[in-house]
């Protein structure tokens, strides 16, 4: 698949361009991602370079007309770089992973005269130095240094190749045949090593490789035809440009680290041109047999991708002029719809091929770059990765490793693995653990994580990951150890869906954004967890194993089924709140407090429960346990009251309040299975009107509380008292 990215012109462009637009492939093809390079208002645009952060620099025409050079990225507004004092237009040829620009800007207009630039963000476009007796100057190429690369011209129309070093005198790179004529230093690598061509006789140039720290040249030799340039060089010294064959025909070539030479091929009858190469032997160029035109990706080997089968229907390449280190090229292009011209962003995105292996391999054997074939480029934070690759496999995961996306699996009956191996991964947009993928391992993946059905998440002994997004699972996290500690930290929400599975053995838990749980947690061994629980109707949280003991640190809001099995005990620190029942013949310690919910309910519980600490809110709006007051049923265990720690707190619901006679059944032990020890330390009960008082007799006989008169007697004593109060009253009268 692929997408393409549509980005509006002028004023808009200097807002946001982001819009993107989906298009279905005819047929099946690489995963691209393309990007159209905008315009400020005219009808063209071209994309010169782009460095390894997926910057951009190239021209986009005005409507009147004139030329911009530019700076752009994705998901940053387009920016205009002017032109020099007094110029007409501009052109960005080159830009290096300090977001520094080179280009030329014409005084003219039409191309006549030209002035070498250098842009940076912090002092904007400076003219390059270019003394007697040069009148233009071209700059192509700059590394991280800041040399740049590029021509000087001098009387006679000569051309001389240049480097231009921060504080240093112009270099002038002097052609050993004397011969007059254009030559030209057009790419210059991180070492300072120069790629170009020196005029050599009447339309003879020589490709040439400099080393501006030994002052050392090499010419690269050619074709049969004699003839040859270079365009483009990468940090292995590797150069690429075009040589004549015998025939006359311009050919794109690959020159070694030596002067080997290698031939690229293009289809049947078109010449060619390479203008650049990466680091992982990613060759880019062009090929042309009249008016069909079209861009190339050639590997070491020879062999070529036509760019034009990868862009769609709607955008048609016509030459690609640099490729970065993350296998994303520029260039031009041609828009289907009307013909105009436009450069273009193609990033290339990786498929995980062949068995196990390193997210940094670097042999060019285990990732497919958009169906091209496999090489060596570096995955990064602009590219949409696959780790699919039909076979089990196990891929080690990059101390600093960065994706788009990333989905793991989806090959029915294989498990494919990413181990994290103690590295941390960034994923901007999100992981997909799918159908037979697995996440584990130490370390830290960043971005939200979504576990789909037959997807996997595994911690085990001596092991921490931290989920630095969300995590929202479907499939199982198991996070299991038989002997020490497995750790899992997720920074934000959790989510455990219907079908989701969540597995603790010996584990810590640390869920900051809690657990909303509509799935089964099964927890065992010495294990916590941190965060607030949700755990919804039809949900389940199961503690068991040989004595399991398991701590919740925060509240829980508890809709579901709590399920404690024999000699296994669960301690709820927070508050525990909610209509679900409590299962099983272990131990529930209530060390939080406990409220039944949802206005009213009536709650099961069974095995040892012991209300430790905190306060035991019950809600009275009737006298139907269950469905008008709150009821907790204890069934075959026993029921501890920690004296003076928990207090019981009764409270009216919805306005409800008790009348004389009014019977509140509480709490009740079912027969003789379940028993009761200790009290409250205090009873909160709701205000009655006047008159009436509370019964609490019978709470620790039956659970039954009871709205009460005051008995005949003590009408008796009370109208005694009246008495003796208005005999004295009279008396003092």
């Amino acid at each position: 698949m692929f997408s393409i990215r549509l980005l509006p012109t002028a004023a808009a462009c200097l807002a946001v361009c982001s819009a993107t637009v989906l298009v279905s492939p005819a047929s099946a093809q690489g995963r691209v991602t393309l990007e159209i390079v905008p315009t400020f208002g005219g009808d063209r645009s071209s994309a010169a370079a782009i460095n390894d952060l997926g910057q951009v620099t190239g021209s986009a025409w005005r409507s009147d007309g004139a030329s911009r050079a530019f700076i752009w990225q994705r998901g940053v507004a387009m920016r205009d770089l002017g032109v020099l004092a007094g110029h007409v237009g501009s052109n960005g040829s080159g830009i290096n992973n300090l977001g520094q620009v080179v280009g030329y800007s014409d005084i003219e207009g039409d191309g006549s005269a030209y002035r070498a630039f250098r842009w940076t963000s912090a002092t904007g476009m400076q003219v390059l130095a270019q003394p007697a007796p040069y009148s233009s100057s071209l700059a192509f190429d700059i590394n991280d240094a800041g040399q740049t690369a590029g021509w000087a011209r001098r009387p006679g129309n000569f051309f001389d190749p240049v480097v231009w070093t921060p504080g240093a005198p112009l270099e002038v790179i002097s052609n050993p045949s004397g011969a007059p004529g254009s030559s030209s230093a057009r790419a210059i690598n991180a070492s300072g090593i120069v790629a170009g061509q020196f005029a050599s006789g009447v339309n003879q140039p020589q490709a040439f490789r400099y080393n501006t720290v030994s002052n050392s040249l090499q010419l690269l030799g050619n074709l049969e035809g004699g003839r040859s340039e270079a365009h483009g060089i990468n940090d292995a010294g590797w150069v690429v440009g075009e040589s004549f064959d015998a025939g006359s025909r311009r050919r794109p070539v690959l020159w070694g680290a030596g002067t080997s030479m290698t031939e690229l091929s293009t289809p049947a009858g078109f010449i060619g041109r390479a203008e650049a190469i990466n680091n992982a032997g990613q060759i880019v160029g062009g090929f042309q047999q009249g008016p069909d035109r079209g861009a190339a990706l050639w590997r070491t080997d020879g062999s070529m991708t036509d760019l034009r089968t990868l862009a769609g229907p709607d955008l048609r390449p016509t030459r690609a002029l640099d490729i970065n280190r993350h296998a994303q090229v520029v260039g031009e292009a041609v828009l289907v719809s009307n013909g105009q011209e436009r450069g273009f962003v193609m990033t290339l995105h990786p498929d995980w091929v062949g068995g196990d292996g390193a997210w940094d391999d670097n042999t060019g054997n285990r990732w497919n770059w958009a169906g091209t074939g496999t090489a060596a480029a570096r995955v990064g934070a602009m590219h949409d990765v696959v780790i699919d690759p039909g076979v089990s496999a196990t891929v080690r995961g990059s101390a600093n490793g960065q994706a788009r996306e990333l989905r793991i699996g989806g090959t029915s009956r294989q498990l494919v693995t990413l181990d994290l191996s103690g590295g941390t991964t960034r994923v901007a947009l999100g992981t997909t653990v799918a159908t037979g993928g697995i996440l584990a391992g130490q370390g830290r993946l960043q971005g939200d994580t979504e576990v789909q059905r037959g997807g996997r998440v595994s911690v085990v002994e001596g092991q921490t990951m931290q989920l630095a997004g969300s995590l929202n699972n479907q499939g199982n996290v198991d996070v299991q150890t038989l002997r020490g500690t497995a750790r899992l930290e997720v920074a934000d929400r959790t989510v455990n869906r219907a079908d989701g599975q969540i597995n603790l053995a010996q584990a810590q838990v640390v869920l900051a954004g809690g657990l909303d749980n509509s799935g089964r947690l099964s927890v065992s061994g010495d294990s916590s967890v941190a965060g607030a629980v949700v755990n919804r109707s039809g949900a389940r949280i199961q503690v068991s194993g040989p004595a399991a003991d398991v701590l919740f640190w925060d509240s829980m809001e508890q809709n579901g089924l709590v399920t404690v099995t024999a000699g296994s005990s669960a301690t709820f620190f927070g508050l525990v709140r909610g209509s679900g029942d409590f299962s099983g013949a272990g131990a529930k310690h209530f060390a939080g407090g406990y409220e039944p919910g949802n206005s009213a309910a009536e709650v099961q519980m069974s095995g040892e429960i012991r209300f430790d600490a905190g306060d035991l809110v019950m809600e009275l709006g009737g006298t139907t346990p269950g469905s008008q007051h709150d009821s907790l049923v204890f069934d075959a265990g026993n029921v501890f009251v920690t004296a003076g720690g928990v207090n019981l707190r009764v409270r009216w619901l919805a306005g409800y309040a008790g009348q004389a006679g009014d019977s509140f059944d509480l709490f009740d032990w079912n027969g003789t299975n379940s028993t009761l020890s200790g009290q409250f330390g205090s009873l909160f009960l709701p205000e009655l009107a006047p008159g009436l008082h509370w019964d609490s007799s019978r709470l620790y006989q039956d659970g039954t509380l009871t709205v009460a008169v005051p008995e005949p007697a003590g009408y008796a004593l009370m109208l005694l008292g009246l008495a003796v109060v208005g005999a004295v009253c009279r008396r003092r009268a």
